[in-house]
């Protein structure tokens, strides 16, 4: 299973729908900005707009690549579509109502509005990728945290400044860590999952930890096994029962 041809520019142009459409819109209602997996891609929890209206934005797949709007009010429950294909940031903000010119940060990090009348290209494949990577990461971190006797879990959410989903964990009195899969970045481009100690604990062999945060296992090293979702909760099982040691 390998990634789309041009994968960390796709990745790239997917950050900055999720932060300069998605997280812009939610923001702009609640004051909050993190994502959730949805099928096919990621998009808000629904939220509430000023006029009481309910409102989910998500990116899909549905035999292409797509912004859909969905609004629930006391005069219906409507869902708008988007192709992502050829239009632009811009257009897309103005099709949802979304303001590019106010000032609007969710990190050190936040990718730049870059050039909004530029006709973005989303390849649907690469969609299909980010969705099922969120997708098993999702219910890798729910089974690894499940079985756990004690301490509190954050809910995991999608985090637009690197575009992972992630949630930190209290796997000992005092000791939490993050647990999350990432489509990708500077450092690693491909996808990975990771396990990162809130201190500079290391417990047992190095071997595991072979990142300056913690621990990543890479897409290629889970998808090319005999049961991936296995292999991906295992990967956070082992972290986590190194720092509960």
């Amino acid at each position: 299973m390998t990634l789309p041809a041009e994968w960390p520019e796709q990745r790239e142009e997917l950050r900055r729908i999720a932060t300069h459409i998605l997280a812009r819109a939610r923001h702009a209602a609640s004051g909050r900005f993190s994502l959730e997996p949805s099928i096919g891609g990621f998009g808000t929890p629904t939220f509430t707009t000023a006029d009481g209206t309910l409102r989910r934005l998500r990116v899909t797949t549905a035999g292409g690549a797509y912004l859909v709007d969905e609004q629930i009010n006391t005069a219906g429950a409507t869902a708008r579509y988007f192709p992502l294909f050829d239009t632009s940031i811009a257009a897309l903000a103005d099709a949802i109502g979304v303001d590019l010119d106010t000032d609007f940060s969710v990190g050190h990090d936040t990718p730049g509005v870059g050039d909004r009348n530029r006709p973005i290209r989303v390849d649907p494949l690469a969609m299909s990728t980010i969705g099922e990577w969120y997708a098993l990461g999702s219910i890798a971190i729910d089974q690894s945290v499940a079985a756990l006797t004690a301490g509190a879990v954050s809910v995991a959410r999608v985090w637009p400044e690197h575009f992972d989903l992630g949630t930190d964990v209290e796997v000992a009195p005092g000791r939490r860590c993050n647990l999350g899969a990432s489509p990708g970045d500077r450092p690693h481009p491909d996808p990975y999952l990771y396990v990162g100690p809130w201190g500079d604990e290391r417990p047992g062999d190095d071997g595991y930890w072979n990142a300056p945060f913690g621990a990543v296992c890479s897409r290629a090293d889970i998808v090319n096994t005999y049961a991936p979702l296995n292999t991906a909760a295992a990967f956070f099982h082992d972290g986590i029962r190194r720092l509960r040691a």
